[in-house]
Protein backbone atom coordinates (compact mmCIF):
# COMPACT_ATOMS: atom_id res chain seq x y z
CA UNK A 1 0.00 0.00 0.00
CA UNK A 2 1.97 2.44 -1.41
CA UNK A 3 -0.09 5.58 0.17
CA UNK A 4 0.39 4.40 3.57
CA UNK A 5 3.77 3.44 3.16
CA UNK A 6 4.11 6.84 2.25
CA UNK A 7 3.39 9.14 5.42
CA UNK A 8 5.44 8.63 8.81
CA UNK A 9 4.91 5.32 10.20
CA UNK A 10 3.05 6.47 13.31
CA UNK A 11 -0.03 7.61 11.76
CA UNK A 12 0.99 4.94 9.07
CA UNK A 13 0.00 2.07 12.00
CA UNK A 14 -2.92 3.95 12.76
CA UNK A 15 -4.40 3.51 9.15
CA UNK A 16 -3.46 -0.62 9.19
CA UNK A 17 -5.22 -1.05 12.23
CA UNK A 18 -8.42 0.56 10.97
CA UNK A 19 -11.36 -0.47 9.08
CA UNK A 20 -10.71 1.92 6.27
CA UNK A 21 -6.63 0.19 5.60
CA UNK A 22 -8.08 -1.45 2.59
CA UNK A 23 -9.86 1.30 1.11
CA UNK A 24 -6.60 3.58 0.95
CA UNK A 25 -5.32 2.57 -2.26
CA UNK A 26 -8.46 3.25 -3.84
CA UNK A 27 -8.84 6.48 -2.25
CA UNK A 28 -4.89 7.50 -3.59
CA UNK A 29 -5.92 6.39 -6.75
CA UNK A 30 -9.28 8.63 -6.82
CA UNK A 31 -6.74 11.56 -5.76
CA UNK A 32 -3.92 11.03 -8.52
CA UNK A 33 -6.13 10.21 -11.44
CA UNK A 34 -7.96 13.66 -10.80
CA UNK A 35 -4.25 15.29 -11.20
CA UNK A 36 -3.79 16.18 -7.14
CA UNK A 37 -0.54 17.28 -6.68
CA UNK A 38 1.31 14.20 -4.62
CA UNK A 39 1.72 16.40 -1.84
CA UNK A 40 -1.78 17.24 -1.23
CA UNK A 41 -2.27 13.15 -1.71
CA UNK A 42 0.10 13.26 1.52
CA UNK A 43 -1.58 15.46 3.16
CA UNK A 44 -5.13 14.18 2.53
CA UNK A 45 -3.93 10.78 3.29
CA UNK A 46 -2.62 12.34 6.66
CA UNK A 47 -5.98 13.73 7.60
CA UNK A 48 -7.82 10.32 6.93
CA UNK A 49 -5.40 8.38 9.13
CA UNK A 50 -6.10 10.88 12.05
CA UNK A 51 -9.92 10.34 11.29
CA UNK A 52 -9.20 6.66 11.23
CA UNK A 53 -7.57 6.70 14.58
CA UNK A 54 -10.29 8.93 15.96
CA UNK A 55 -13.08 6.49 14.44
CA UNK A 56 -11.32 3.04 15.88
CA UNK A 57 -11.00 5.35 19.93
CA UNK A 58 -15.16 6.74 19.42
CA UNK A 59 -15.81 2.77 17.95
CA UNK A 60 -17.70 4.34 15.10
CA UNK A 61 -18.08 1.29 12.07
CA UNK A 62 -17.50 2.24 8.38
CA UNK A 63 -20.37 1.49 7.57
CA UNK A 64 -22.03 3.87 9.86
CA UNK A 65 -19.99 6.77 8.13
CA UNK A 66 -22.01 9.90 7.12
CA UNK A 67 -21.48 13.31 6.53
CA UNK A 68 -22.88 13.83 10.15
CA UNK A 69 -20.16 12.21 11.57
CA UNK A 70 -17.24 13.93 9.68
CA UNK A 71 -18.75 16.82 11.02
CA UNK A 72 -18.53 15.55 14.52
CA UNK A 73 -14.68 15.19 14.30
CA UNK A 74 -14.08 18.43 13.31
CA UNK A 75 -16.10 20.09 15.23
CA UNK A 76 -15.59 18.03 18.78
CA UNK A 77 -12.44 16.53 18.18
CA UNK A 78 -9.76 18.77 15.75
CA UNK A 79 -10.28 21.62 18.19
CA UNK A 80 -8.92 19.39 21.99
CA UNK A 81 -6.93 17.27 19.81
CA UNK A 82 -3.59 15.94 21.79
CA UNK A 83 -2.91 12.81 19.22
CA UNK A 84 0.71 12.23 18.99
CA UNK A 85 2.44 14.18 15.65
CA UNK A 86 2.79 14.04 13.09
CA UNK A 87 -1.20 14.94 12.72
CA UNK A 88 -3.25 16.51 10.31
CA UNK A 89 -5.15 19.00 12.38
CA UNK A 90 -6.51 21.98 9.32
CA UNK A 91 -9.66 22.04 9.54
CA UNK A 92 -9.93 23.06 5.61
CA UNK A 93 -7.30 20.07 4.85
CA UNK A 94 -9.12 17.37 6.48
CA UNK A 95 -12.79 18.75 5.29
CA UNK A 96 -11.69 18.31 2.02
CA UNK A 97 -10.15 14.63 2.73
CA UNK A 98 -12.56 13.11 4.77
CA UNK A 99 -15.15 14.58 1.80
CA UNK A 100 -13.13 11.99 -0.72
CA UNK A 101 -12.96 9.39 1.33
CA UNK A 102 -16.62 8.96 1.66
CA UNK A 103 -16.95 9.18 -1.91
CA UNK A 104 -14.07 6.56 -2.53
CA UNK A 105 -16.59 4.69 0.14
CA UNK A 106 -19.56 5.23 -1.87
CA UNK A 107 -17.73 4.16 -5.19
CA UNK A 108 -16.95 0.69 -3.51
CA UNK A 109 -20.66 0.12 -2.57
CA UNK A 110 -19.65 0.61 1.27
CA UNK A 111 -21.67 3.18 1.72
CA UNK A 112 -24.93 4.04 0.02
CA UNK A 113 -25.13 7.93 -0.93
CA UNK A 114 -28.26 9.71 0.33
CA UNK A 115 -27.67 13.34 -1.19
CA UNK A 116 -29.08 12.58 -4.88
CA UNK A 117 -26.19 10.51 -6.64
CA UNK A 118 -28.24 10.74 -10.05
CA UNK A 119 -28.47 14.88 -9.66
CA UNK A 120 -25.17 14.94 -10.27
CA UNK A 121 -25.23 12.73 -13.15
CA UNK A 122 -28.39 14.75 -14.45
CA UNK A 123 -26.59 18.22 -14.26
CA UNK A 124 -23.56 16.53 -15.99
CA UNK A 125 -24.82 15.13 -18.36
CA UNK A 126 -26.85 18.64 -19.09
CA UNK A 127 -23.80 20.40 -19.31
CA UNK A 128 -22.16 17.65 -21.32
CA UNK A 129 -24.91 18.19 -24.02
CA UNK A 130 -24.80 21.58 -23.78
CA UNK A 131 -20.95 21.73 -24.35
CA UNK A 132 -21.20 19.23 -27.57
CA UNK A 133 -23.96 20.78 -28.83
CA UNK A 134 -24.37 24.62 -28.12
CA UNK A 135 -20.41 25.24 -27.99
CA UNK A 136 -19.33 22.01 -30.01
CA UNK A 137 -16.43 21.56 -27.76
CA UNK A 138 -14.11 18.97 -28.50
CA UNK A 139 -13.81 15.53 -26.27
CA UNK A 140 -11.04 16.32 -24.02
CA UNK A 141 -11.97 19.53 -23.24
CA UNK A 142 -15.63 18.05 -22.32
CA UNK A 143 -13.74 15.51 -20.16
CA UNK A 144 -11.89 18.32 -18.65
CA UNK A 145 -14.51 20.55 -17.89
CA UNK A 146 -17.12 17.37 -16.65
CA UNK A 147 -14.30 16.55 -13.89
CA UNK A 148 -14.17 20.29 -12.55
CA UNK A 149 -18.42 20.36 -12.37
CA UNK A 150 -17.88 16.86 -10.81
CA UNK A 151 -15.84 17.65 -8.05
CA UNK A 152 -18.06 21.26 -7.95
CA UNK A 153 -21.26 19.10 -7.45
CA UNK A 154 -19.46 16.12 -5.07
CA UNK A 155 -18.14 19.40 -2.64
CA UNK A 156 -22.01 20.56 -2.30
CA UNK A 157 -23.06 17.52 -1.43
CA UNK A 158 -20.58 16.64 1.12
CA UNK A 159 -19.70 19.94 2.81
CA UNK A 160 -21.30 21.69 5.45
CA UNK A 161 -24.06 22.98 4.43
CA UNK A 162 -25.59 19.64 2.19
CA UNK A 163 -26.59 21.83 -0.32
CA UNK A 164 -28.83 19.98 -3.47
CA UNK A 165 -26.82 19.44 -6.67
CA UNK A 166 -30.17 20.54 -8.26
CA UNK A 167 -29.97 24.52 -7.28
CA UNK A 168 -27.46 26.81 -7.80
CA UNK A 169 -23.99 26.86 -5.93
CA UNK A 170 -23.96 29.98 -3.84
CA UNK A 171 -20.90 32.43 -4.15
CA UNK A 172 -19.55 31.31 -0.83
CA UNK A 173 -19.56 28.08 -1.75
CA UNK A 174 -18.15 28.73 -5.12
CA UNK A 175 -15.30 30.59 -3.17
CA UNK A 176 -14.79 28.14 -0.79
CA UNK A 177 -14.47 25.24 -3.47
CA UNK A 178 -12.02 27.17 -5.42
CA UNK A 179 -10.05 28.04 -2.34
CA UNK A 180 -9.76 23.76 -2.08
CA UNK A 181 -9.14 23.79 -5.66
CA UNK A 182 -6.28 26.46 -5.88
CA UNK A 183 -4.71 24.56 -3.13
CA UNK A 184 -3.52 21.80 -4.98
CA UNK A 185 -3.65 22.72 -9.03
CA UNK A 186 -0.86 24.81 -10.69
CA UNK A 187 -0.92 28.39 -11.86
CA UNK A 188 -1.43 27.17 -15.62
CA UNK A 189 -4.67 25.33 -14.28
CA UNK A 190 -6.44 28.01 -13.09
CA UNK A 191 -7.74 29.25 -16.15
CA UNK A 192 -8.30 25.73 -17.00
CA UNK A 193 -10.55 25.42 -13.96
CA UNK A 194 -11.88 29.20 -14.68
CA UNK A 195 -13.45 28.33 -17.79
CA UNK A 196 -15.07 25.26 -16.58
CA UNK A 197 -16.36 27.03 -13.68
CA UNK A 198 -17.88 30.48 -15.75
CA UNK A 199 -18.99 27.63 -18.82
CA UNK A 200 -20.89 25.69 -16.40
CA UNK A 201 -22.39 28.78 -14.32
CA UNK A 202 -23.78 30.00 -17.74
CA UNK A 203 -24.78 27.05 -19.12
CA UNK A 204 -27.04 26.04 -15.45
CA UNK A 205 -29.10 28.89 -16.30
CA UNK A 206 -30.30 27.42 -19.75
CA UNK A 207 -31.57 24.05 -17.66
CA UNK A 208 -32.56 25.61 -14.31
CA UNK A 209 -35.54 23.38 -13.28
CA UNK A 210 -38.95 25.36 -14.28
CA UNK A 211 -42.22 25.53 -11.69
CA UNK A 212 -45.34 26.33 -11.74
CA UNK A 213 -45.71 29.87 -10.74
CA UNK A 214 -41.87 30.80 -11.42
CA UNK A 215 -41.98 34.04 -12.59
CA UNK A 216 -40.67 35.12 -16.32
CA UNK A 217 -38.43 37.00 -15.61
CA UNK A 218 -36.14 34.75 -12.75
CA UNK A 219 -32.66 34.76 -11.45
CA UNK A 220 -30.03 32.04 -11.19
CA UNK A 221 -31.80 30.43 -8.31
CA UNK A 222 -35.64 30.44 -10.36
CA UNK A 223 -36.82 33.13 -7.61
CA UNK A 224 -38.04 36.53 -8.63
CA UNK A 225 -36.25 39.48 -9.80
CA UNK A 226 -36.11 42.32 -7.18
CA UNK A 227 -36.59 45.77 -8.22
CA UNK A 228 -33.93 47.50 -6.65
CA UNK A 229 -31.56 44.79 -7.75
CA UNK A 230 -33.00 45.28 -11.51
CA UNK A 231 -32.71 49.43 -11.62
CA UNK A 232 -29.10 48.92 -9.67
CA UNK A 233 -28.03 46.54 -12.88
CA UNK A 234 -29.76 49.08 -15.10
CA UNK A 235 -27.59 51.94 -13.39
CA UNK A 236 -24.58 49.68 -13.57
CA UNK A 237 -24.55 49.05 -16.93
CA UNK A 238 -25.92 52.99 -18.23
CA UNK A 239 -22.61 54.05 -16.69
CA UNK A 240 -20.42 51.70 -18.33
CA UNK A 241 -21.85 52.41 -21.56
CA UNK A 242 -21.65 55.90 -21.34
CA UNK A 243 -25.71 56.48 -22.14
CA UNK A 244 -26.56 60.09 -22.38
CA UNK A 245 -30.03 61.53 -21.83
CA UNK A 246 -31.69 63.11 -24.77
CA UNK A 247 -34.37 64.27 -22.62
CA UNK A 248 -35.95 65.96 -19.67
CA UNK A 249 -34.24 63.86 -17.35
CA UNK A 250 -30.83 63.90 -16.52
CA UNK A 251 -29.79 60.09 -16.67
CA UNK A 252 -31.47 57.25 -18.84
CA UNK A 253 -34.28 55.45 -17.11
CA UNK A 254 -35.20 51.83 -17.91
CA UNK A 255 -38.44 53.53 -19.13
CA UNK A 256 -36.47 55.00 -22.33
CA UNK A 257 -34.78 52.22 -23.18
CA UNK A 258 -38.58 50.07 -23.24
CA UNK A 259 -39.78 53.39 -24.94
CA UNK A 260 -37.04 53.04 -27.76
CA UNK A 261 -37.67 49.55 -28.33
CA UNK A 262 -41.26 50.03 -28.87
CA UNK A 263 -40.52 52.81 -31.41
CA UNK A 264 -37.50 51.22 -33.38
CA UNK A 265 -39.65 47.82 -33.38
CA UNK A 266 -42.61 49.65 -35.29
CA UNK A 267 -40.38 52.03 -37.60
CA UNK A 268 -38.87 48.39 -38.44
CA UNK A 269 -42.44 46.58 -39.24
CA UNK A 270 -44.06 49.87 -40.76
CA UNK A 271 -40.77 50.26 -43.07
CA UNK A 272 -41.31 46.74 -43.83
CA UNK A 273 -44.83 46.81 -44.65
CA UNK A 274 -46.09 44.79 -42.24
CA UNK A 275 -49.59 44.86 -40.87
CA UNK A 276 -49.28 47.80 -38.27
CA UNK A 277 -53.07 46.79 -37.06
CA UNK A 278 -51.94 42.66 -36.66
CA UNK A 279 -48.86 44.08 -34.75
CA UNK A 280 -50.14 46.44 -32.37
CA UNK A 281 -51.62 43.45 -30.59
CA UNK A 282 -48.87 41.59 -29.78
CA UNK A 283 -47.15 44.41 -28.81
CA UNK A 284 -49.56 45.55 -26.93
CA UNK A 285 -49.86 41.56 -24.74
CA UNK A 286 -45.69 41.85 -24.87
CA UNK A 287 -45.86 45.10 -23.16
CA UNK A 288 -48.74 44.55 -20.89
CA UNK A 289 -51.01 47.30 -21.28
CA UNK A 290 -54.45 47.04 -20.02
CA UNK A 291 -56.07 48.30 -23.09
CA UNK A 292 -54.63 48.68 -27.14
CA UNK A 293 -55.43 52.34 -27.35
CA UNK A 294 -51.92 53.01 -25.05
CA UNK A 295 -50.44 50.71 -27.42
CA UNK A 296 -51.56 53.12 -30.23
CA UNK A 297 -50.30 56.05 -28.97
CA UNK A 298 -47.00 55.24 -29.95
CA UNK A 299 -48.11 55.90 -33.52
CA UNK A 300 -49.28 59.50 -32.39
CA UNK A 301 -47.26 60.54 -29.75
CA UNK A 302 -43.83 59.91 -31.14
CA UNK A 303 -42.41 62.25 -33.80
CA UNK A 304 -40.42 59.53 -35.64
CA UNK A 305 -43.27 57.16 -35.95
CA UNK A 306 -45.87 60.41 -37.05
CA UNK A 307 -42.71 60.66 -40.10
CA UNK A 308 -43.14 57.37 -41.16
CA UNK A 309 -46.68 56.71 -41.11
CA UNK A 310 -47.33 59.68 -42.78
CA UNK A 311 -44.59 58.62 -45.25
CA UNK A 312 -46.71 55.70 -45.87
CA UNK A 313 -50.22 57.52 -46.14
CA UNK A 314 -49.01 59.72 -48.25
CA UNK A 315 -47.39 57.17 -50.73
CA UNK A 316 -50.86 55.53 -50.40
CA UNK A 317 -52.99 58.31 -51.09
CA UNK A 318 -50.23 58.95 -54.37
CA UNK A 319 -51.23 55.49 -55.20
CA UNK A 320 -54.68 56.03 -55.20
CA UNK A 321 -54.41 58.85 -57.31
CA UNK A 322 -52.66 57.19 -60.05
CA UNK A 323 -55.52 54.78 -60.29
CA UNK A 324 -58.40 57.66 -61.25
Amino acid sequence: MYAIESIHPVPAAWLRASDLAPFVPAYARRLVERRYAANTVRMYVYGVAHFARWMRRCRVDVRDLADEVVQRFIDEHLPRCSCPSPVQRCRHQVRAALRQLLITLVDAGVLVSSRQPDAIEDQLAHFDAHMRQAMGLAETTRVRRLSVVRSLLQFRLTGDAGSDATTLPSSDELRRFIAQELSRVSPASASSLAGALRGYLCARQRFVARAAGMPVFATPAGGALSLSGVHHVFARLRDQLGWRARGEHARPRIHDLRHTMVVRRVQRWNEDGASIDHAMFWLCTYLGHANISDTYWYLTGTPELMESVGVRFERFVLQGSNHE
